[in-house]
């Protein structure tokens, strides 16, 4: 009867420390690091340009100047004009990737009644779009098409 006493307390805490570990986990999974500004009197650890395409049914459309540079602040993640041309200029060494370049320009990487097809470096991407980490000279390409 003893050894019962102990077991009941003993799975409780098994159960309860296993809830913490999966809260925990998914917490970590689901985290928004937030893409800071820079600051002008500290060095850069990474500079990158990598190029996105924006395909709509055949049709190229224009990546807007300035995204990510406001009066206040320059993201580490911004453009400088319509070339296409996504620049990594950070004061970490973080890998930033196209997930927090799309929450920099405050817009979806999916299109409701598109179907997305995306290549990196002319090699299909069948993984998340956002998952991308950046590269020096990477090329991008996004191709939607009207379902």
């Amino acid at each position: 009867m003893k050894t019962r006493n102990w077991i009941t307390p003993l799975l409780l805490l098994a159960v309860v420390l296993l809830g913490f570990n999966m809260y925990g986990a998914y917490q970590k999974q689901t985290a928004v690091r937030p893409v800071p500004c820079l600051d002008p009197e500290v060095f850069l650890e990474q500079h990158q340009h990598a190029t996105l395409q924006i395909v709509v049914d055949g049709v190229l459309e224009a990546i807007p100047t300035d995204i990510g540079v406001t009066a206040a602040c320059q993201s580490a993640l911004h453009t400088h004009d319509g070339s296409g041309t996504l620049h990594v200029e950070a004061q970490d060494v973080y890998p930033y990737s196209l997930g927090d370049f799309f929450r920099v320009w405050g817009k979806p990487i999916e299109r409701s009644d598109y179907t997305l097809t995306v290549f990196v470096d002319a090699v299909q991407y069948r993984k998340a779009p956002a998952e991308i980490i950046f590269k020096d000279k990477q090329q991008i390409i996004f191709s939607y098409l009207h379902i």
